[in-house]
């Protein structure tokens, strides 16, 4: 007896045979070896992104200690300039009160 499925009057045994299914043939450790390798693939990216994320972070610390000793040195930089200007000033204000001194003007 012959059991048929459907409007397409074929057998039970042709569906079954022309849909796609893991045969009797194929090995537990081939499907364990399949599972395991996906299982470590997953694990294998999680720690990629952690480690990116890591980095992205580093990056982020040493960009930001960049601009902070990029700061630093443009301190640096005017606080020589202001101390220059300063030694500047006092030298000038010493030439005006010498010449002050021999007009004979007393200095403001």
């Amino acid at each position: 007896m012959t059991i048929f499925r459907g409007s397409d009057n074929m057998p039970l045994n042709d569906v079954q045979r022309q849909r796609w299914h893991v045969s009797k043939e194929v090995s537990l450790a081939v499907i364990f070896a399949i599972v395991s390798q996906s299982a470590i693939l997953v694990w294998w990216a999680r720690g990629q992104v952690a480690r990116d994320d890591d980095l992205e972070r580093r990056v982020a610390s040493l960009e930001r200690e960049r601009e902070l000793i990029k700061g630093a040195e443009r301190m640096a930089v005017l606080e020589a300039s202001i101390s220059e200007i300063r030694r500047s000033n006092l030298r000038m204000e010493a030439m005006v009160q010498q010449y002050l001194d021999k007009q004979g003007r007393p200095a403001k």
